[in-house]
């Protein structure tokens, strides 16, 4: 039976004990999502970096997940590339009006071997994607606001994936949809 949900645990709420958290969850989950502030998308910082993942990487079996709460994602894409995450994740808010940096960004993942999400808001419209869509290995669905965790599940997301759901099999592609929150 193919299986239809993999689970991606999240990094949040073991930011300070991740290293053993990693192995704990290891037997229980597809990924490891690790959320990446720096304070400009978000006010939160996380405290997971690059080394750290790269420390994670090497401790776990687990594909990692990196989803990039950063004004600027195209400044850490390499990085992150470096120490060997699977899946990069960025906020189609940071390239509104700018569908050509979307793009390029979109390349620049695909270009270092990494899978390519492209994460989506809760006040987004996710008929936005509509053009990239063919483009993205991902497409995460926000639930909830982004940069705290032990917020209340926002139903309207469940809009959103009934609409990429649809829009999946009308286009007949091939993108996961993931929900964070």
């Amino acid at each position: 039976m193919k299986k239809n949900v993999l689970v991606s645990v999240s990094s949040l709420p073991a930011e300070k004990t991740i290293l053993t958290y990693a192995k704990e969850v290891a037997p229980y989950a597809d990924f490891l999502h690790c959320d990446i502030m720096d304070g400009t998308l978000t006010p939160a910082v996380s405290l997971i970096n690059s080394v750290m993942v790269s420390e994670i990487n090497d401790r776990t079996t687990l594909p990692i997940d990196v989803h990039m709460m950063v004004r600027s994602p195209q400044n850490y894409i390499e990085k992150y590339a470096k120490v060997g995450v699977n899946l990069i994740s960025f906020h189609y808010e940071c390239f509104i009006g700018n569908e050509p940096q979307l793009l390029e960004t979109i390349k620049m993942v695909k270009k270092l071997k990494c899978l390519c999400g492209v994460a989506v808001d809760l006040p987004t419209d996710v008929a936005n994607l509509d053009s990239i869509l063919k483009y993205v290995d991902v497409v995460l669905v926000m639930s909830v606001n982004i940069g705290k965790s032990g917020q209340k599940f926002e139903p309207s997301a469940l809009n959103k994936v009934k609409y990429l759901v649809e829009k999946r099999k009308e286009l007949d592609l091939h993108y996961l949809i993931e929900v964070d929150g």
